[in-house]
């Protein structure tokens, strides 16, 4: 048997951290934490994450010479992502079947950074700019829901939004994804359609929209024997 050593440790400090309890974190007790000094951090509020936000899309709008019509939709992208986050802090709350429903502020600056990844240096259409912040929101918190009711609830809350913080209807804006059994209505499948990705064409990756969805499915279907050849 190998021999059994005891090891005193001397001069050891323990970092710990945690979230508020709730949505599966359970409570600690005061025996426990006694033995730490006690740090706590406040959340951000709607002025401060404005603040940040608006700086980063700002300077990166700047570096990438954006159009004025996206440069001047950003306040409105800042305010109407902050909308959708608080809402969904309120309402898609975690349960024993959604354990995972939660959402913080790196969320927020998910769907941020996933606009500034975009060729926004050639958009000059205003609803594209919005099909490309409903495309970040989708994939951040979208796809994230289980169940068509969480899903029905934001692709309605998006439909609000965007026609108080962008005057633009949802329906309208992605019609050119509808089809004639749709009846010129927004849903689940529809909105399914709306995609934005960098392989949609060869050669240089922007990350641009992709209008036709059979042609993404053409396209993945040749990466996808690509990859299997060179397997």
């Amino acid at each position: 048997l190998k021999e059994k050593t005891f090891r005193g440790m001397v001069d050891i400090e323990f970092v710990c951290a945690m979230g508020p309890p709730g949505g599966g974190r359970t409570f600690i007790t005061p025996r426990f934490t006694r033995w730490f000094n006690m740090i706590s951090v406040t959340e951000f509020d709607s002025e401060a994450m404005t603040g940040i936000f608006s700086a980063i899309m700002s300077f990166q709008f700047e570096k990438k010479q954006t159009p004025p019509v996206a440069k001047n939709l950003k306040d409105n992208i800042i305010k109407s992502t902050l909308e959708v986050y608080d809402k969904a802090l309120a309402s898609l709350l975690p349960t024993p079947s959604k354990s995972h429903y939660l959402f913080n502020l790196r969320d927020f600056g998910r769907v941020v950074m996933g606009i500034l990844m975009a060729d926004t240096e050639h958009m000059t259409d205003g609803q594209q700019v919005v099909r490309l912040w409903a495309h970040e929101v989708m994939r951040v918190f979208y796809d994230r829901l289980t169940d068509d009711q969480d899903r029905n609830w934001l692709i309605e809350l998006m439909r609000s939004i965007i026609k108080k913080n962008f005057s633009y209807e949802l329906d309208k804006m992605m019609e050119h994804l509808l089809t004639e059994e749709d009846g010129g209505t927004v849903g689940i499948p529809q909105a399914r359609r709306l995609l934005f990705g960098d392989f949609g064409t060869e050669g240089k990756r922007d990350y641009t929209e992709m209008p036709d969805p059979a042609q993404v499915i053409e396209r993945c279907n040749t990466l996808l024997e690509e990859h299997n050849e060179m397997s």
